[in-house]
């Protein structure tokens, strides 16, 4: 099962590339406009970080919270597809293969939180608690990480 997810989420990563974007080709990049609203970006991220909390408490009884766990996980899954789509707001100025370097690593830090959310599923449904809590640690040194190289520009 595990594998099964992990090859979907190869697709859809893929499916962006593989469509031709010409009029993003023809166009200089640019940073994102963020307003007031709530981007889909942002609203990802909002859902990573309640999960993030809710699983804190969930994990010390997989047993009695499998199904709210399990819940938890699938909307984080859904969060991370979401955040993989959209553009990373990024440091004024860059351009080139300095941008695509850095949408690249934004890409890849999104699909190694998505495998720590698999990680932390498979332990749930082995109810494996220690299992549960290593994922849980991993997921919170990426969540860091992420934050630290791409946030707040």
């Amino acid at each position: 099962m595990y594998n099964r997810k992990l090859l979907l989420l190869v697709a859809l990563v893929a499916i962006p590339f593989a469509a031709p974007r010409i009029v993003e080709a023809a166009q200089p990049s640019v940073a994102p406009v963020i307003d007031d609203e709530d981007t889909p970006l942002q609203e990802a991220m909002q859902v990573l970080k309640k999960g993030q909390r809710s699983l804190k408490k969930l994990i010390k009884d997989p047993a009695a919270n499998e199904a709210e766990l399990l819940t938890t996980l699938a909307s984080m899954e859904s969060a991370i597809l979401t955040a993989l789509a959209e553009d990373t707001p990024h440091p004024d100025g860059m351009s080139g293969k300095d941008l695509a370097l850095f949408k690249v690593g934004y890409k890849g830090g999104m699909v190694t939180l998505f495998q720590h959310v698999l990680a932390l599923e498979e332990a749930a449904l082995n109810q494996d608690a220690e299992a549960l809590k290593v994922a849980y640690d991993e997921l919170s040194s990426q969540k860091k990480s992420g934050h630290e190289h791409f946030r707040d520009f």
